[in-house]
């Protein structure tokens, strides 16, 4: 690794400046314009515990309650900058692009450890990662997805170089033991910081262990990494958890998940069901909700907000289970949605200001159409929005046919059966609701896979035309 970063040095230095230059330009030109930095109502309830934190030392929301509904990652972030910069959010996202702009030299150093020596795929897949659209434009939001990311992709670099599975090459990690037990460590240890950011880490980690039982280390070395692991990763999320329960008296991460499932998935459930609006499902599902929470602190006592987002979660799970056939389909359309999606329609509406409007007699081809076909006269806007649905297509289909190619290739089955089970635990945690940010962790690895295949595949080419 360090003999990479020896030979490269010029390489990363200009791949980091151009990276900078390429994210800073985007938000000048469009994301500060009418602050469209804010994308929906996370980004002000980012900033609104942020301001809490910088003002009164402690993570509240604007009413003046404690904040349960998200982890407190991204706000704690933020309110750095605004403690010191009087609350000034384009320094704290200037600040949050600057980090953004080592994102593709971690690309290049995660590709190396995928792929050893294949410096031409490293350095193919960091610059491919910094032209792609939803990096760039991520960059530039005030959300959490790029802060996650960085720290996610820390841990993988750690996490996969420390070592192999069982059937594979016995001999990765045999050099220096110790070593690899200290890069366990350490990825717990940035495991734990995304898991503040985006709370998915405890899910991470029960793969990440379970890899490891799988892998190639004899049994005790098995039982130490695994406490290695857990070790680094435990400390921080469980100041967070002792937090919470100090102050409720039950263990949890957050309160999210009652109220988005009730008022997304199980809303537009109920509405396909019931032949209904969104908006109409969504209202009658809250109003269920409210009175059964006045039905139960009747009879008992206030809830605290985990045991109201329980009730939230009884309800859509009762809604769910009603329609089982439509919730399969539904959930199977998020994550293709989450796998497919453009992120070149937040700036289709950041230009049109006006959203699709989706019926129940909208067919398939009318939503593809919007995007193959955008009313709008900004022609960059059209050129960033057919750029995007090439790349996507073509990261994709490399990524897909690298998966057949591994059912003939022991090492590339090697590197997919440590990645695939992180790529399909990230595509199922988004049948709730599937959007293209929640893909941004995953296309690292859909360029880097898919790169390797499309290099052997051009070089076929090349070598069967004699060039």
């Amino acid at each position: 690794m360090v003999f990479s970063i020896q030979n490269n040095k010029k390489f990363l230095i200009l791949l980091f400046l151009i990276s900078l230059l390429i994210n800073s330009l985007f938000f000048i030109f469009f994301l500060n314009k009418d602050k469209n930095y804010y994308v929906c109502q996370d980004s002000y309830q980012y900033d609104s515990v942020a301001l809490k934190i910088a003002q009164e030392n402690r993570i509240y929301d604007a009413d003046d309650k404690p904040s349960f509904y998200r982890v407190p990652g991204y706000s704690m972030f933020l309110s750095m900058f605004y403690k010191i910069f009087k609350n000034d959010i384009k320094l704290a996202i200037y600040f949050q692009i600057l980090l953004s702009s080592f994102i593709p030299i971690l690309i290049f150093f995660l590709s190396l450890i995928l792929f050893p020596n294949n410096i031409f795929l490293a350095q193919l897949a960091s610059i491919f990662f910094a032209f792609n659209l939803g990096f760039v434009l991520h960059s530039g939001l005030l959300m959490s997805d790029i802060l996650f990311l960085f720290f996610f992709l820390l841990f993988s670099i750690l996490f996969f170089s420390s070592f192999n599975l069982f059937f594979c090459d016995k001999t990765f990690c045999n050099k220096n033991i110790k070593l690899c037990f200290l890069k366990i460590f350490m990825s717990g240890i940035f495991l734990s910081l995304a898991s503040l950011i985006r709370p998915v880490g405890h899910f991470i980690i029960i793969v990440a262990i379970f890899l490891v039982i799988f892998s190639s280390f004899k049994f005790f070395q098995k039982i130490k990494a695994i406490l290695s692991l857990v070790s680094g990763w435990l400390p921080l999320v469980f100041a967070w958890l002792l937090r919470n329960y100090l102050l409720t008296g039950f263990i949890f991460f957050h309160t999210m998940p009652g109220y988005h499932f009730l008022t997304y998935f199980a809303a537009e459930v109920d509405s396909i069901a019931n032949k209904t609006t969104h908006g109409e499902s969504k209202t009658k599902l809250l109003k269920e909700w409210e009175n059964l929470i006045l039905e139960k602190e009747e009879s008992n006592k206030k809830l605290s907000e985990i045991e109201k987002c329980d009730l939230a979660q009884e309800i859509a799970n009762k809604h769910l289970k009603n329609n089982i056939v439509i919730t399969t389909k539904h959930a199977i359309t998020n994550i293709l949605k989450t796998l497919v999606s453009l992120n070149s329609s937040y700036l289709l509406f950041i230009d049109t200001r006006t959203l699709p409007t989706y019926t129940g007699t909208t067919t398939f081809w009318s939503k593809i159409k919007y995007y193959l076909f955008p009313q709008t006269n900004n022609k960059f806007l059209k050129f960033l929005i057919y750029f995007e649905i090439i790349f996507l297509v073509f990261i994709l289909l490399g990524f897909l046919l690298e998966i057949l190619n591994s059912l003939f290739c022991l090492n590339i089955l090697c590197i997919l059966l440590k990645v695939l089970p992180f790529v399909f635990l990230l595509l199922f945690l988004t049948l709730g609701s599937g959007v293209a940010r929640l893909r941004l962790p995953l296309e690292p690895f859909f360029i880097i896979l898919g790169g390797d295949f499309w290099i052997k595949f051009f070089r076929k080419i090349c070598k069967g035309l004699s060039f």
